[in-house]
C-alpha cells in the first residue's frame, strides 16, 4: 500500500525514461489489469529481468515503486526533477490537501 503523503508518478513518464535508458528489451512493455511489466535486455533468467509496477490510480504508480524503478534504470535525478515540477514535491514537503465536507 502506498503512503498517501507521497505523490503518485505518471506511468507515461516512467515509460519514456525507461525507453531512453536503452536497457529495455524490444517490445519489453506489457500491460495487464492494472499492472505494467518491463523486461530488461540480457541473458539472465526472466524473473531477474522483469520489473513490475502496479497502478495506484488511473495511469499512475506509487512513489516507492517509482523510486525503485528509477534507481534500477539510473534516472533518479530526472524523476526528482519531474516530481518537483509536476507534483510540487520536495523531500518531506508534499501533503495531500484535505477536502472539506
Amino acid at each position: 500500500m502506498t503512503d498517501f503523503r507521497y505523490p503518485a508518478v505518471d506511468i507515461e513518464f516512467l515509460e519514456q525514461m525507461i525507453m531512453a535508458s536503452g536497457k529495455l528489451e524490444k517490445g519489453g512493455i506489457q500491460k495487464l489489469a492494472g499492472y505494467t511489466k518491463y523486461f530488461i535486455e540480457g541473458r539472465q533468467a526472466i524473473h531477474k529481468r522483469t520489473i513490475t509496477a502496479n497502478e495506484v490510480g488511473p495511469g499512475q504508480t506509487g512513489f516507492e515503486q517509482s523510486i525503485g524503478i528509477a534507481i534500477k534504470f539510473k534516472f533518479l535525478p530526472a524523476l526528482l526533477d519531474w516530481l518537483e515540477k509536476h507534483r510540487n514535491w520536495r523531500d518531506g514537503a508534499y501533503f495531500v490537501p484535505e477536502t472539506q465536507n
